[in-house]
C-alpha cells in the first residue's frame, strides 16, 4: 500500500514537472514569434526605403531647391505643409503632384515630413534665447523635437566649402494587425514610432540634386 501511495505522489510530482517544462516551452515558442512578428511588422530597412521614395519625389516632382532660398529664413526646420504653396511649379500643379504626395504618405503611414537645416543643431542648443530657433520646433510633437536635438551629423564636403546641409526626416506611426500594419494616431496605445533620416542635398539645381545614405531610429511606444 505505501509503494502504490510513494508511486502516486511521484507521478503527480512528474506531471508537474513536466507540466511545467512545457509551459516554458510555449512561453519562449510564443516570445520568439512575437519577436519575429515584431521584425517582419516594423523593419527598420523598409523605413530608409520609404523615406528614399519619399525624397526622391521632392527631388523630382516639386521646387524644393528654389523653395530653400526662403523657406528657412525664420526657421530651421519647416514642415513639408507649410511649403505646399510654393513647392510646386503650376505645371506640377496641373498635374497633381501634391495630390500624389499625400496619397503616398497615406500609404506609407507617415504622420509628419519636415526638412531640417543642420544649423538647427549647431545654433539651437538654447533656443531659449534664439528666436529663430524657438520657431524651428514650433508645432513640432515632442517624440520628433526630441529625435531633431540629438539627430549626428557628421563632416562631409558641404562642410567644408561653407554649405548648410539639409535633411529629409519623416515621422512613422504604425500598430501592428492580423493583416499588417496600419497607421495609428499620435497619442494611441501600442503604436511603433520611427523616425528617419535623409540627407537631402538642396543647394544645387534639380536636375543636379542627389539623396545621401540615412538612418532610422525607434521612437517611444
Amino acid at each position: 500500500m505505501k509503494k502504490k501511495g510513494f508511486v502516486f505522489i511521484e507521478t503527480i510530482i512528474t506531471i508537474v514537472f513536466l507540466a511545467a517544462a512545457l509551459l516554458v516551452l510555449y512561453s519562449s515558442y510564443r516570445n520568439a514569434i512575437t519577436e519575429e512578428k515584431s521584425k517582419v511588422y516594423y523593419d527598420d530597412i523598409s523605413y530608409l526605403y520609404r523615406n528614399y521614395y519619399l525624397a526622391d519625389f521632392l527631388i523630382n516632382k516639386t521646387e524644393i531647391s528654389k523653395v530653400k532660398e526662403t523657406a528657412f529664413q525664420e526657421k530651421y526646420v519647416v514642415k513639408i505643409e507649410e511649403l505646399e504653396n510654393n513647392l510646386y511649379s503650376e505645371y506640377q500643379k496641373n498635374a497633381e503632384y501634391p495630390a500624389e504626395l499625400e496619397t503616398i504618405k497615406k500609404e506609407f503611414n507617415v504622420s509628419e515630413m519636415v526638412i531640417v537645416s543642420e544649423e538647427v543643431i549647431s545654433k539651437c542648443y538654447n533656443a531659449e534665447e534664439n528666436s529663430k530657433c524657438e520657431k524651428s520646433y514650433e508645432g513640432l510633437n515632442d517624440g520628433l523635437t526630441r529625435y531633431i536635438e540629438t539627430m549626428n551629423l557628421e563632416e562631409d564636403e558641404d562642410e567644408k566649402e561653407g554649405r548648410n546641409r539639409y535633411y529629409l526626416v519623416s515621422e512613422y506611426r504604425e500598430r501592428a494587425t492580423e493583416d499588417g500594419v496600419e497607421a495609428c494616431k499620435e497619442n494611441e496605445e501600442k503604436c511603433q514610432v520611427f523616425y528617419v533620416t535623409l540627407k537631402l542635398d538642396i543647394n544645387k539645381a534639380n536636375t543636379e540634386t542627389s539623396l545621401g545614405i540615412g538612418e532610422t531610429c525607434q521612437g517611444q511606444i
